[in-house]
């Protein structure tokens, strides 16, 4: 697996911590309707999804683009539903 997958899976873990266990599923649902906007929407929104939590923005979350926005998602929140 490419290093930014793994890197997108481990932070899904740690926003995993951040939250409260009830909340898990209605987060992983809103993270996979960002990756459906543009990337420009996207931005904004995980901008505010980190700033909600308290948390600074993964300098990793830069190399999303609009060719790797999907599978980003898709690992992000495949680590967030880890347990």
């Amino acid at each position: 697996m490419e290093q930014f997958y793994k890197d997108a899976y481990e932070e899904g873990k740690k926003v995993n911590l951040l939250i409260e266990p009830e909340d898990q599923l209605n987060v992983a649902i809103n993270l996979l309707g960002m990756v459906e906007q543009t990337y420009e929407e996207f931005s904004h929104e995980i901008l505010q999804f980190y700033r909600h939590y308290n948390n600074p923005v993964p300098s990793f979350i830069k190399r999303v683009n609009s060719d790797n926005l999907i599978e980003f998602g898709m690992y992000f929140v495949t680590g967030l539903l880890s347990e």
